[in-house]
């Protein structure tokens, strides 16, 4: 999934004639603490942070407050997932996004992303299943696991792996578009993997709630 499948925040963008006061009461009222500075034609120019613009109350332009960094800035062709690592490198709760000719898009917060991730990984789907198996890396065959999966009258639908660095093996989660998953589980130990654990649709949000109320957590946020 690419960054401009995605429906952008309705947040304010300023120019650099906007006042300190301004800019810091749209922060407010927002709850955000950095802008976009776009021009008349909606070219992105930069960023201002509130704690800049506290510490610049009188100034008339924000030429000398601009952030110019690509740090806070991300295109609409990436991919999701690069997203992600956006907002774990760079810490920041909003990322404004440009395309190539850096028109500006619009916002994501993080929240949208979150929002987002719980599509992109299936999570709206009411009647699904989890089943978290560990192999090791040479036995590692998806096309195996989706024909145990097909054979059983049911479909891959998601699929994460986890390389556990003190097991030296992988974890793989696997979704898929059934909640009575018995027979999948028989076939799967017929053919020796390990099941760590599976969860249905009501276990499978309260899990998946949980892991994303961590990753906010992780990002300090």
């Amino acid at each position: 999934m690419l960054i401009n499948f995605f429906n952008y925040d309705q947040l304010p963008t300023i120019n650099v004639n906007t006042t300190s006061k301004n800019i810091l009461d749209l922060m407010a009222f927002h709850h955000l603490n950095m802008l976009a500075v776009v021009d008349e034609q909606n070219q992105y120019i930069g960023s201002v942070d509130k704690q800049t613009m506290q510490k610049n109350l009188n100034i008339n332009n924000l030429t000398q407050c601009l952030n110019t960094s690509t740090k806070v800035t991300i295109y609409n062709h990436q991919h999701i997932l690069e997203l992600v690592k956006f907002f774990n490198k760079g810490g920041f709760a909003i990322c404004c996004v440009i395309n190539q000719d850096a028109q500006f898009c619009g916002y994501i917060t993080l929240q949208n992303l979150i929002a987002t991730l719980n599509y992109y990984l299936g999570l709206h789907h009411e009647k699904n299943s989890l089943i978290l198996i560990e192999v090791n890396p040479n036995n590692y065959m998806l096309s195996q696991l989706a024909n145990i999966v097909e054979i059983n009258n049911a479909k891959i639908i998601g699929l994460q792996i986890f390389e556990n660095l003190k097991t030296q093996k992988l974890e793989l989660t696997i979704q898929v578009n059934v909640q009575n998953i018995n027979y999948i589980l028989q076939s799967l130990y017929r053919h020796q993997y390990v099941v760590k654990a599976t969860f249905n649709s009501e276990t499978f949000d309260q899990n998946y709630q949980s892991k994303l109320d961590e990753f906010i957590h992780y990002l300090n946020i």
